[in-house]
């Protein structure tokens, strides 16, 4: 007989074990005393690793695609549009387009020799955050560009020979919430090119916008076109057949 005071059934398993010792029952009770290692198992701790590593991946995609969903909106919310300054406007310049080309009260330009013209160009943020405002784009008056029209005091961006069809106009400012930005830019006539006498051109949205945003860039498209149409022969359209 079992000395008084002491327990009847054996100490459970230490936590792994692995003996050969069958379930005990408890006195009383018809259910069986499963040893701890049927009922707990010990997790690796490269288990552990693997799992937190995993946890803090998920969370860090996660707070890069909601960083990128905050910068789209931001950008999103600026504008870029432009307008003519008559005044600095050379070779009467500026005029209303053509009512057979559907641009009557649309400013034109009219390019010759010796004209040139500086536009003031308005960057409006319209969010809640800071834009970086790296360059405006003048797309089409490039060094390259076989436009009657050419840029004033613009770079080629860096962009590789062939390639140097837009013309850059460096900033590298930042544009504090709900302030616009106000810069003018120059444009003149470009003896190598030819556009056709009388011909009316024009670039759908003028200029573009390079900004920066959470360090992300975004191109922001100009939100008016710029007109303008070629008055007499230039040099650029070669000899008459």
């Amino acid at each position: 007989m079992p000395a008084l005071g002491r327990r009847t059934l054996d100490q459970p398993p230490a936590l792994g074990y692995t003996g050969e010792s069958e379930p005990g029952r408890l006195p009383g009770h018809r259910g069986t005393l499963q040893p701890m290692s049927a009922r707990c198992r010990l997790i690796p701790r490269r288990s552990y690793l693997a799992g937190s590593l995993g946890i803090v991946l998920a969370l860090t995609a996660g707070g890069f695609a909601g960083w990128d969903v905050v910068a789209t909106r931001t950008a999103d919310r600026v504008h870029v549009t432009w307008q003519p300054d008559a005044s600095s406007c050379t070779g009467h310049a500026l005029q209303g387009g053509p009512k057979r080309l559907g641009l009557a009260g649309v400013p034109v330009l009219s390019v010759h020799p010796g004209t040139s013209c500086t536009v003031q160009v308005r960057v409006v943020n319209a969010s809640p955050r800071p834009v970086r405002l790296d360059s405006i784009i003048g797309g089409l008056l490039g060094p390259q560009s076989s436009h009657i029209l050419t840029a004033v005091h613009a770079t080629d961006g860096g962009r590789p020979r062939g390639d140097r069809l837009d013309a850059y106009w460096p900033v590298h400012r930042t544009i504090a919430p709900h302030h616009t930005a106000r810069y003018r830019i120059g444009v003149r006539y470009r003896p190598s090119g030819c556009d056709g006498n009388a011909s009316a051109m024009g670039i759908g949205g003028f200029p573009d916008a390079h900004i920066t945003v959470l360090g992300r860039g975004y191109i922001r498209l100009g939100t008016r076109p710029l007109h303008w149409v070629q008055r007499g022969r230039s040099p650029g359209c070669g000899q008459p057949r």
